[in-house]
């Protein structure tokens, strides 16, 4: 239902990037981080849920050459504290 119903907004190249694989790594990272908490008895926090899905997210971002570009003027740290004033 997440990827049925994702909207399309109008964003600058680089959070359409963002946008466009954002539904992905949420379901990854929650995904990878459930089954950490449950057969490794890790916490499951909702601050290392966010922190790990704009990892996972930046480093997607090196996957295509066209995001990879747009990448290329922009900083991890922009991501992780900026979010907000990115869509």
């Amino acid at each position: 239902m997440l990827l049925k119903f994702w909207p399309n907004i109008d964003l600058t190249e680089f959070s359409h990037y963002i946008w466009a694989i954002l539904p992905y790594a949420i379901m990854w990272v929650i995904w990878c981080l459930r089954n950490d908490a449950i057969f490794n008895n890790a916490d499951f926090l909702c601050e290392k849920v966010v922190i790990t899905i704009k990892a996972t997210i930046w480093s997607w971002l090196e996957i295509s050459k066209d995001s990879l570009h747009c990448r290329a003027g922009h900083a991890f740290n922009e991501l992780r504290t900026e979010w907000a004033t990115m869509f």
